[in-house]
């Protein structure tokens, strides 16, 4: 059981009792421990009292531990130390330096020393722990006494579908494949570290079968010239099934256009969409607004604007061939703008 002492810390007190089928005896073990904090340091002593039916002699242990959060450029890393030693005279002792390098939050490090007495000598041993959006890769190293030892491995995914192949962290039994063409690196909300490859393609690891499961796409990382049009998409996948969310994606620059014919700004309402030579896909298309305004993503540096609506039951329809500026001063702004005469069809 645990008690809370309020700012001082908590006192823990626990027994357990062990009995072996193999051998008549009983192991009865008694702990007592205090644990506190203060400003994100954290320690905590401990006691172990062990009796075993049949030995004259009991054993007792005692234990320290602090875990030292650091600051500045190591903001994200700690150093933590503890020590143990028992009633037959072993003391053992460990420094440990912990925590995600420096600008890489996805990789983990860990550095440790320890030492034993009565001839068990010290230790030492370093590891690497990457989380990348399509997999996970560890490499190990420890020495001691006795032996050194070299280990590594990794953990992902390799899932071929329609549209080629792409590679993901550790899958589940039901997951997803985000289809956002050439919409490279954006990050998706529904997965720890996953974004999309240069293709625009990203395995969602793990979803809830039998259940609406909306599958969203951080728009905050897109490229100034990559637009979708809905960031989140609902998939209901079946058990052990995968499920493909198709984002409709416009990569090219972002343009507000105002449009204008003989007798002034086209009028509100007339719909006006980006002539595409290919039949692939659908081109981008938006509702004139007041002044005869559209904001379109996705549009290439040179092209065909056609609008059109209707005036007394009559159609009307006109078409813009535009040419973006290359203007290094425009070049910088997210938005660019164009202003130009519809020509009557």
């Amino acid at each position: 059981m645990s008690q809370s002492l309020g700012g001082l810390g908590s006192l823990a007190v626990s027994a357990w009792s062990q009995e072996y089928w193999h051998r008549q005896s009983r192991d009865e073990t008694v702990h007592l421990g205090f644990y506190s904090a203060w400003k994100g340091i954290s320690w905590g002593v401990g006691y172990y009292y062990t009796r075993t039916s049949g030995q004259q002699k009991n054993d007792r242990s005692w234990s320290f531990n602090i875990n030292i959060p650091l600051g500045g450029p190591l903001s994200d890393s700690a150093v933590s130390y503890n020590t143990t030693s028992d009633s037959n005279g072993y003391t053992s002792q460990q420094m440990s330096l912990y925590g995600a390098v420096p600008t890489r939050p996805n990789l983990f490090y860990s550095v440790q020393q320890g030492y034993g007495n009565q001839g068990r000598g010290s230790n030492s041993s370093a590891s690497l722990d990457y989380h990348g959006g399509f997999g996970n890769a560890q490499i190990g190293y420890r020495h001691d006494a006795a032996s050194n030892q070299l280990t590594w491995g990794g953990a992902g995914s390799v899932v071929a579908h329609p549209h080629g192949v792409t590679f993901g962290q550790t899958v589940g039994e039901s997951f997803a494949i985000v289809r956002a063409p050439g919409a490279a690196g954006v990050a998706v909300q529904n997965g720890n570290n996953v974004h999309t490859d240069w293709r625009g393609y990203a395995v969602v690891p793990s979803l809830t079968a039998y259940r609406k499961n909306v599958i969203t796409l951080d728009t905050e990382s897109m490229a100034d010239d990559t637009d979708v049009d809905q960031q989140g998409q609902t998939v209901i996948p079946g058990g052990g099934a995968v499920v493909m969310a198709n984002y409709q994606t416009h990569i090219g620059n972002r343009v507000l256009f105002t449009l204008r014919n003989a007798q002034g700004p086209l009028p509100f309402g007339a719909s006006a969409r980006l002539v595409k030579e290919e039949e692939s896909g659908n081109p981008p298309g938006g509702m004139v607004a007041d002044g005869g305004q559209v904001y379109l993503s996705g549009v290439p540096q040179e092209g065909t604007l056609a609008v059109s609506w209707i005036v007394n039951n009559q159609s009307q329809s006109c078409t813009l061939h535009f040419h973006l500026p290359d203007n290094p001063q425009q070049s910088l702004n997210t938005v660019k703008t164009v202003s130009g005469l519809c020509q009557t069809r």
